[in-house]
């Protein structure tokens, strides 16, 4: 009642905020009814909300119903498709359990090369994985490379479990922690994964957030209170400055507050990742090694419409205990900058080869090949295996954490 009698004081003062909806309404009447093809008036009006939302911000996002029941399944781990993940080479480096991939024979270490007939060769690791993504028991054709045989199989796509959660152990009382997406639980996933791989002492944990690009809130507050036990870790800023939440750490026994933490982020750091990382930072319970983050330091809500569509809206910016908001020109800063790509991947092959305790025959051999392959001088992306001390020793930014880890202080 009294948000309809402002507007009608707005509207008896001739300030009707809403006057330019006129000329919208005779835009669409003139589209419907001039427009050489017969135009849709819920397409013009979705199409209209794209535009409004799209002068705003690059997080606010007006979403169709497909869009919107995609997210929904995001925020819970699930995704439809086929459960593989795949390296810039386009070789697959893991493929989910009970997956329609893992069903459907394809295994690590097979080369990706087409989908539906087409190239993957020339395209993105994002590209590859909308082509795989469809609609729920839709088929699709994956032809791989295996042992030098093209292989194609045909694979029903599905909805998929995610775990985005990898805990590894380095050495005794060491651990390597990967969080990829904060999804609904994958906090609790992680330490359950750390309580079952070791019950020592932890001396040292490598926690990495690179290409994470955050997710739900709630879970990157529940890691940064994971390693400690008090302090403010973020606060939430909306319009006009007003503080609406305050989020502290809470002192439990599942908190690992003693083990030295090295935190590794990059450039596609986002979100709940740096907001985590940075709440370490301030408290100084961690070290950040890498590279500066993505810097997104803002909060989207979203709204359901009837229809099955929902808009995702800028509403406040989360700030650190420091005072301190995320932007993209104002992102979160390593303590020590490494950046993490290889810059001659051929000429460390060749190193490597030569230092290889076999037969010289065979030595040559592998050195002729090696020399057969394309050099770069641009750097490239570090492709990851299972074995956590061949990515210690051939990633630049793990192997640092790693010597900060083990430095004594």
């Amino acid at each position: 009642m009294f948000g309809f009698q402002v507007v009608q004081n707005a509207w008896s003062l001739g300030q009707d905020p809403y006057r330019p909806l006129h000329e919208l309404a005779v835009a669409m009447n003139t589209i419907e009814k001039n427009y050489i093809e017969q135009s849709n008036i819920e397409t013009m009006v979705h199409n209209g909300i794209h535009g409004m939302v799209g002068g705003l911000d690059s997080h606010s996002k007006y979403l169709g119903p497909k869009e919107f029941s995609k997210l929904k399944g995001a925020a819970d781990g699930w995704r439809v498709g086929i459960g593989i993940e795949i390296n810039m080479d386009k070789t697959i480096i893991h493929v989910v359990p009970r997956s329609p991939a893992a069903v459907g024979g394809l295994v690590v270490g097979d080369q990706l090369k087409k989908i539906d007939g087409d190239t993957v060769k020339n395209i993105s690791i994002k590209q590859v994985n909308q082509k795989l993504s469809g609609e729920r028991g839709a088929k699709v054709s994956i032809q791989v490379v295996r042992d030098g045989k093209s292989l194609t199989y045909d694979i029903i796509r599905d909805e998929v479990q995610q775990d985005h959660t990898e805990v590894l152990l380095i050495e005794d009382g060491y651990l390597y922690l990967r969080l990829e997406k904060f999804t609904r639980g994958s906090v609790k996933q992680l330490q359950k994964k750390v309580r079952e791989i070791t019950s020592e002492e932890i001396k040292g944990i490598i926690l990495d957030l690179r290409e994470n690009p955050g997710g739900l809130i709630d879970e990157g507050i529940a890691l940064a209170d994971y390693f400690l036990s008090e302090g403010l870790l973020i606060e939430l800023v909306e319009r006009d400055g007003v503080v609406n939440e305050q989020h502290y750490a809470k002192a439990q026994k599942s908190d690992n507050v003693s083990a030295k933490l090295v935190i590794v982020i990059n450039q596609n750091s986002a979100s709940a990742s740096e907001l985590a990382a940075g709440a370490l930072q301030v408290h100084n319970r961690a070290i950040l090694v890498g590279t500066p983050s993505y810097g997104k330091g803002s909060m989207q809500k979203v709204y359901e419409f009837e229809g099955k569509s929902a808009l995702k809206l800028t509403v406040a910016n989360y700030r650190l205990s420091n005072g301190v908001v995320l932007t993209p020109t104002s992102p979160l800063q390593p303590d020590v900058k490494v950046e993490g790509r290889l810059d001659d991947p051929k000429a460390d092959l060749i190193r490597k080869l030569k230092t290889l305790d076999i037969d010289s025959k065979t030595q040559k051999w592998l050195l002729q090949r090696a020399s057969l392959l394309k050099s770069t001088t641009k750097s490239v992306a570090i492709p990851r295996n299972e074995l956590i001390t061949d990515r210690i020793t051939n990633d630049p930014q793990l192997k640092t954490a790693w010597n900060l880890l083990t430095t004594k202080d």
